[in-house]
């Protein structure tokens, strides 16, 4: 099989664990950033090394939402409101301007756990990744491997992760889908701004569920990004809230 013309990069925001909720951010949140490898290279790349480049003088430098929010170190500059202003109309800018498409997936634990819940790790994953064939197969990629890159973990997060997956294509192997995504399990410290990326998106659509009527521009852009060409492809959900109860889930 020949590559994809796309890639597809993946982060997650709060808690994955079935057994506890966090009273402050109550969900899980999975998302999956869709760029065409010629967008990425050309655009997005290039646009984000030159952002560096402007705050920091270098590229060696990683963006972590929960630091950029915090104002910690490498970003503690941004505890300049002027600077940290300017820094997030740039940042935005480039969100907003580089063309890419986002699958997210959201566990809600606001009811408190269920008897049987599911693992929301597993959950959200399976929802991106059905949605995900569904608009690679749109974007004319059917029978083409596109790699999904996603942050590794420790060695039996990873092991956990690759078992997931592969119950989830064997899963889809049996209605006819064939595994058409290669997953590739990257180290932060390899600098991906793919990675990045996904990393900036997934909080922000937590915090717009969360609290749908707070605004800001990182929510809104992305928001757009999530909404994406309703007309082309309007069979398709950007974002999908899921139950946390197995039974819900056919389980």
């Amino acid at each position: 099989m020949e590559f994809s013309d796309y890639i597809i990069y993946a982060d997650e925001s709060g808690d994955a664990s079935r057994h506890s909720v966090d009273s402050d951010y109550p969900l899980f949140v999975l998302a999956f950033c869709l760029i065409k490898k010629s967008d990425y290279v050309g655009k997005l790349v290039p646009s984000v090394q030159q952002l560096k480049l402007e705050y920091f003088g270098h590229d060696d430098v990683i963006l972590h939402e929960s630091e950029i929010r915090r104002n910690q170190t490498p970003f503690a500059f941004l505890r300049d409101p002027k600077i940290n202003q300017r820094f997030m109309h740039d940042l935005v800018r480039i969100i907003r301007t580089v063309p890419f498409e986002v699958i997210a997936a959201i566990v809600d634990k606001r009811g408190g756990i269920p008897n049987r819940a599911v693992d929301p790790y597993e959950a959200a994953l399976e929802s991106c990744l059905r949605r995900t064939l569904r608009m690679l197969e749109h974007h004319g990629q059917k029978q083409r491997v596109s790699h999904l890159i996603i942050e590794a973990r420790g060695k039996k997060e990873n092991a956990e992760l690759l078992a997931m997956i592969g119950r989830f294509f064997s899963s889809t192997a049996a209605s006819g889908n064939p595994n058409e995504i290669e997953v590739r399990l990257a180290n932060k410290r390899v600098n991906s701004i793919g990675l990045q990326l996904a990393d900036l998106v997934a909080r922000p659509i937590g915090v717009s569920h969360l609290r749908p009527r707070q605004s800001n521009r990182a929510s809104e852009t992305i928001r757009e990004k999530i909404r994406g060409d309703e007309r082309a492809l309007p069979s398709v959900e950007r974002i999908e809230v899921l139950p946390w109860t197995a039974k819900d889930l056919g389980r």
